[in-house]
């Protein structure tokens, strides 16, 4: 976890440094938010334990990315490294938006498109459970519009920085030329600038699009808000 109160650049080093003799297949690097409305929000003081700022906090991210990757991990999500053949399987399962399972109060499911969850609270789920387990006090999302599940893919799929997101893909969703065009010039900022990578065919049509690592990674929210807004309102209203 980086970016707590009182953590140093030094000591992040060092974190990561026994982090990487550990040898785990696996590897999950967030950086603290105190949100608000959160029990850690109602305790936290900062003039007792300040958190780094923002330029420091920002370091500690290029820091476990250069330094992970350099010992043999994959970056291949915003938040995620792994070793060859060890990324998480539930997590590529959700991106790709391919159905699962949840099981148990308040999990959530995906099957043919529709999303459904099961009761949050033990008496609701107890009485779920001896109904027959029908869909009464089962919480189901009806099929997403074209909009919904352009914006959904773009927005799982984005977090993938060596896979990125297909545009044969999105095509295939329901993305026309038009708002293909939007999209592409909402990127090219981000592209000139480092933080969004392009890859095209032999045509030099764009096929391919990611963040780069680390500093489309930091900018992540700006760059799928920007793409977002580029969007907003078109593909219903073209589909």
């Amino acid at each position: 976890m980086a970016g707590l109160p009182g953590l140093s650049l030094e000591t992040w080093r060092a974190t990561l440094e026994q982090a990487v003799l550990a040898r785990p297949d696996h590897l999950a690097v967030y950086d603290l938010q105190v949100e608000p409305g959160t029990p850690f929000a109602s305790l936290y003081r900062p003039g007792v334990a300040p958190l780094p700022d923002e330029d420091t906090a920002a370091d500690m991210l290029r820091l476990a990315s250069a330094m992970l990757t350099a010992s043999g991990y994959e970056h291949y999500e915003i938040s995620n490294f792994a070793r060859p053949g060890h990324r998480s399987r539930h997590n590529a399962t959700y991106w790709a938006g391919d159905a699962f399972y949840g099981f148990g109060m308040g999990a959530t499911s995906s099957l043919q498109g529709s999303r459904f969850a099961r009761p949050k609270t033990l008496p609701g789920y107890l009485r779920w459970a001896e109904s027959g387990f029908g869909t009464e006090g089962v919480m189901i999302d009806a099929r997403p519009s074209v909009e919904d599940r352009l914006l959904d893919t773009i927005m799982l799929r984005g977090r993938l920085l060596i896979d990125g997101v297909s545009l044969p893909v999105l095509r295939a969703l329901g993305l026309d030329a038009a708002c293909e065009a939007a999209l592409l010039a909402s990127l090219q900022t981000h592209v000139d600038a480092g933080r969004v990578w392009l890859d095209t065919d032999h045509d030099s049509r764009p096929q391919r699009f990611g963040l780069t690592d680390p500093e489309g990674m930091l900018l992540s929210n700006t760059i799928l808000s920007d793409i977002f807004e580029a969007l907003d309102g078109k593909v219903s209203a073209t589909s």
